[in-house]
């Protein structure tokens, strides 16, 4: 018990440094805003806005469409061959260090990250950075909530029931559909895609694939609902960025409409800059 709470703290605390330390590194020190209790609220409630519309966008364009028809196909293997994954990869016993990933689910679940990345985005006035936070908590508490609502829809439960903690039990339904814990992970790794490219995005990514692979191994869930989840960020993003296009395009109509306008603007790669001239 001691060496895997001393395992978990070390995982918690490596994987705290690799998400920080490149934004630290680059925060200058001339560079100085602070951040108020105001600017928090607001900020606060054009994310949960920005969730709202999300809910529903996420399903209204051509891009959800096929999204959807290519979930469908991903989720109908994963619902046919969830036993094959079960048997094959709950036998094998890769060691401690992997349940160790566990401990990671459960902790991106809180704002830290998206806390210290908005913290630092207006230290260092990077709107890039400010946009990204925003985008990353609207995806990351949108899935987490579709997740635990559509828990208690009657699907299946978990492949094993025992050994469960509060956070598997006291938020949401018994079906195990879809896996809460690699939703924040798969936000991250999705969102710093997008803006910061694949060479940023691939330590989250290893970070999902190894947590995805804990959660069969350790039978907490079953391979369709590793699926799931990767299908609920995928479309949440969608809504996300579709509503928070939206908004920049209301502030350049509404504000901006006598002359011109430059807008940072978010799009499926990621962020781009739009002039625009109004005649």
């Amino acid at each position: 018990m001691a060496l895997t709470i001393r395992k978990n703290k070390f995982f918690l605390i490596a994987f705290l440094v690799i998400s920080f330390s490149s934004h630290a590194l680059l925060e200058s020190e001339d560079s100085r805003k602070t951040v108020t209790w105001k600017m928090i609220k607001t900020d606060a409630l054009d994310v949960l806005d920005t969730m709202v519309k999300a809910s529903y966008l996420q399903f209204s364009t051509k891009e959800s469409f096929y999204t959807a028809s290519v979930s469908a196909l991903a989720l109908s293997h994963g619902f046919d061959y969830d036993e094959h994954y079960r048997r094959v990869i709950s036998r094998q016993k890769p060691g401690g260090w992997i349940d160790s990933f566990n401990a990671i689910g459960t902790i991106t679940t809180f704002p830290f990250i998206p806390g210290y990345l908005y913290y630092l985005s207006h230290k260092r006035q990077d709107e890039k950075l400010y946009q990204f936070t925003k985008e990353l908590t609207a995806l990351t508490y949108l899935t987490l909530g579709e997740s635990a609502i559509f828990s208690f829809v009657d699907i299946h439960e978990r492949p094993r029931t025992d050994d469960l903690n509060n956070f598997e039990t006291d938020f949401r339904g018994d079906s195990s559909f879809v896996s809460g814990h690699i939703i924040p992970l798969t936000s991250l790794t999705l969102k710093t895609w997008q803006y910061y490219g694949p060479l940023y995005g691939a330590a989250p990514l290893v970070f999902t694939l190894i947590q995805s692979y804990q959660r069969v191994q350790d039978e907490k869930h079953w391979m369709s609902d590793v699926i799931g989840s990767y299908v609920f960020v995928a479309m949440g993003d969608i809504g996300v960025r579709k509503a928070n296009r939206r908004k920049h395009q209301k502030i350049s109509e509404g504000e901006n409409n006598d002359d011109s306008a430059f807008m940072i603007l978010p799009s499926s790669q990621g962020i781009y800059s739009q002039y625009t001239l109004s005649f």
